[in-house]
């Protein structure tokens, strides 16, 4: 049984792409990780990551210990037997309280930053398998393949200054880090402040020789669009897995591997990525370049380029839905004619119904 079209004007459509907009950008500042929060710049920091950075999250400051100065309890000596005289409590690590052990902190866990863009037509690379013709100067080797994504400002009026925000917030976090001596290759590029994010197609398994059977058929059945790059991953899946990109559409599902370019170019997205340095030497006379990079974590998209059908959704290997973000479904109405008059055009070009 087919479900029936229901037509609904262009001014219901843009009505209804505002309410949207709106309470995905309620959800983002209430996660704490998105760009155009005032004080993500205040909850993260860079540690050293193998010969680089990585940015973590500021942990939380610890609890005062409980000591008889601060306490609401009575003035029970016995009640602060536990305390040391350097207000010291026992932990898991410590459970004697000795003050000559040293309880391992915990480890910082890295920051996962959020930012809305609209991919920018023709300026990413999401090829599924980057259309590997050979070797080149900056691609050596197919495993090394990374697929690109390049975003700039939104469209849609609702994230205009969330992103200038966003990129702000942006520079001045990459900016803790390097040497003004140096060159530097950000992650932010030209006059339109457009953000590139990359992600590594293939893993290295540690031990091929444990690598689950249904991975390396997954990895050879990925599809190729040129006949080296399909000699390349024959060769391979005897070592490498395939990451798909964590792409998501509209309603939440993962994208297939063929649809990246056509459901993700000019695509408005909520784009999770984390933030690494690297200082290195370039040229002849290896002159220093301080080099930053954002790998993506995941692409959820919130305004389809235009035009775009429905979807074909994966069966496996990342989560067939978003589980972070779930359903973006309106649970209020809102009527503001600015509203309407802002997202007609918008709601025009996606055909909504």
């Amino acid at each position: 049984m087919s479900i029936p079209f229901i037509p609904v004007s262009p001014r219901t459509a843009a009505r209804n792409i505002a309410t949207r907009m709106s309470l995905v950008r309620e959800g983002l500042m209430a996660r704490g990780e998105y760009l155009a929060d005032p004080t993500i710049v205040e909850k993260v920091t860079w540690e050293p990551y193998g010969s680089g950075h990585r940015l973590v999250i500021i942990p939380p400051p610890s609890p005062s210990p409980v000591t008889l100065e601060n306490s609401s309890l009575p003035d029970d000596p016995g009640a602060a037997t536990a305390e040391q005289p350097d207000g010291r409590s026992p932990t898991p690590d410590n459970p004697t309280n000795d003050p000559a052990v040293d309880v391992p902190a915990d480890p910082l866990v890295p920051a996962v930053l959020t930012i809305v863009t609209q991919l920018v037509p023709g300026q990413s690379w999401l090829y599924p398998d980057g259309r590997w013709t050979g070797p080149t100067a900056y691609v050596q080797r197919f495993t090394d393949v990374k697929l690109l994504c390049t975003g700039g400002a939104p469209a849609h009026q609702r994230f205009v200054d969330d992103y200038s925000t966003s990129v702000a917030n942006l520079n001045t976090i990459m900016g803790r880090l390097g040497d003004s001596r140096n060159e530097r290759n950000t992650v932010v590029h030209g006059s339109t402040n457009s953000i590139r994010m990359r992600h590594q197609l293939f893993t290295e398994y540690e031990d091929p020789e444990m690598a689950d059977p249904s991975d390396v058929a997954y990895t050879r059945a990925w599809p190729t669009s040129t006949p080296e790059a399909a000699e390349a991953l024959a060769v391979a899946a005897e070592g490498y897995q395939v990451n798909p990109l964590p792409a998501y559409d509209q309603n939440g599902v993962l994208l297939e591997p063929l649809y990246y370019g056509k459901r993700l170019d000019g695509a408005t997205v909520i784009a999770r990525f984390e933030l690494t340095h690297y200082l290195i030497r370039k040229g002849k006379e290896k002159r220093a370049v301080d080099t930053f990079s954002a790998r993506i974590v995941q692409l959820r998209v919130i305004l389809p380029p235009p035009g775009a059908s429905p979807a074909t959704p994966r069966k496996k290997r990342v989560l067939m839905h978003d589980a972070y973000f779930g359903s973006f479904t309106p649970t209020k109405r809102r009527r503001d004619d600015d509203d309407d008059k802002e997202n007609e055009p918008l709601a025009k070009s996606m055909r909504c119904g």
